[in-house]
């Protein structure tokens, strides 16, 4: 789906609400429904799907610098202007700061909770180890901050530089490497062998996921995982993946990662759509 639809402008009026175009059935979000106890992606959903190209960073990130000290809600609630088509990765090896020069997770951290339960912070902050024996924020914040031209997978491996372009599952599985370009999506829905773009086996019922799509543009795709939720809400939300595996577990397995609806496939290590 090309993200060129989703580029004019969104304008954002907090005292009424967020107002979305017209080419998506205009909804107001109320911002006072956005509370400290939800989840991440409950407050980006509230009453609607996030839409396709809108990225997370680009959420992050003004148009002007987002005032140092505001929590990642009230920021998510006040921009302007969101660039679509900008991925996860994208933004996170731009030369552009977060929270004027903070990094990512100082910006996901700073001031209040934003998940009292299994959110995306209590997901990041988890005591599952990545990268031998360092937890996630471990990882992300040791050695260097993420620059221009160094993957994600450089902070969490905190090794030597590899090429950019490397996706986030690179880092958490510790494995196979992924061409430039893959989204996250790919890495997820493919088991120890990740494959270059292109189309999946059909038999799968995979969506069809095309070498360079950026990490929202795969996440906010029309495929169903973990028993109809889409991606993206599967990722962030307090409901277990893959049977009782939490996101990061999920996450930093090379295996038994997407479930869909149907039988376990062990041949494939891919849940099958009947």
């Amino acid at each position: 789906m090309s993200v060129s639809a989703y580029s004019e402008e969104i304008a954002c009026i907090p005292s009424k609400g967020v107002q979305f175009p017209r080419s998506h059935k205009s909804q107001t979000i109320p911002l006072k429904g956005i509370v400290s106890g939800m989840d991440l992606i409950t407050a980006l959903t509230i009453s609607r799907k996030i839409v396709s190209g809108m990225g997370l960073i680009t959420t992050l990130k003004t148009s002007s610098k987002i005032v140092s000290g505001m929590d990642l809600i009230t920021a998510l609630t006040t921009f302007r202007k969101i660039v679509s088509g900008m991925g996860l990765i994208t933004a996170l090896t731009t030369s552009s700061k977060i929270f004027s020069d903070m990094g990512l997770i100082t910006a996901l951290t700073t001031s209040s909770k934003i998940v009292s339960g299994m959110g995306l912070i209590t997901a990041l902050t988890t005591s599952s180890k990545i990268v031998s024996g360092m937890d996630l924020i471990t990882a992300l914040t040791t050695s260097s901050k993420i620059v221009s031209g160094m993957g994600l997978i450089t902070a969490l491996t905190t090794s030597s530089k590899i090429v950019s372009g490397m996706g986030l599952i690179t880092a958490l599985t510790t494995s196979s490497k992924i061409v430039s370009g893959m989204g996250l999506i790919t890495a997820l829905t493919t088991s120890s062998k990740i494959v270059s773009g292109g189309s999946y086996n059909s038999s799968h019922n995979i969506q069809q996921i095309v070498s360079g799509m950026g990490l929202i543009t795969a996440l906010t795709t029309s495929s169903k995982i973990v028993s109809g939720m889409d991606l993206i809400t599967a990722l962030t939300t307090s409901s277990k993946i893959v049977s009782g595996m939490d996101l990061i577990t999920a996450l930093t397995t090379s295996s038994k990662i997407v479930q869909w609806h149907g039988s376990y496939n062990s041949s494939h290590n891919i849940q099958q759509n009947r």
